[in-house]
C-alpha cells in the first residue's frame, strides 16, 4: 500500500498550523489566521470567535485529509489517482471549514 506522502505531509503541516488558532493563541495579526475586514476591524473577541470555528475546520480537514489518504489506497491500486483524490478531499474540506468560519462574522 503506498500513501501519497506528499499530501501526508501537507495534512499535518494543516493540522499543526491549525491548532494554534483553534485554542485561541494567535492575536489578531496581518500575517496568521482568517483575515477578513470584518475581523481586522471587529474586536478581539470576533477574531479569536472566527479564527477558533476555522481553526478547528481546518485541524478536522486535515485529519480527514489523512484518513482519506490512509484509506484509499485500499480501493486504488495507482499511486496518481489516490493522490488526486486526497488532494481534491483536502481542498474541498478546507473550503468548506473557511466557509463555515466566515459565516459566523
Amino acid at each position: 500500500m503506498r500513501v501519497p506522502i506528499p499530501i501526508v505531509i501537507a495534512a499535518i503541516v494543516l493540522i499543526l498550523a491549525a491548532l494554534p488558532l483553534a485554542f485561541k493563541k494567535v492575536p489578531k495579526n496581518h500575517f496568521y489566521g482568517i483575515r477578513t475586514p470584518r475581523t481586522m476591524s471587529g474586536s478581539n473577541e470576533q477574531w479569536y470567535a472566527v479564527n477558533q470555528i476555522g481553526g478547528y475546520g481546518l485541524a478536522i480537514a486535515g485529519f480527514i485529509t489523512l484518513l482519506s489518504c490512509f484509506i484509499a489506497p485500499r480501493f486504488l491500486s495507482d499511486l496518481h489517482t489516490v493522490t488526486l483524490l486526497c488532494a481534491g478531499v483536502m481542498v474541498v474540506s478546507v473550503v468548506i471549514s473557511l466557509w463555515v468560519s466566515l459565516l459566523i462574522q
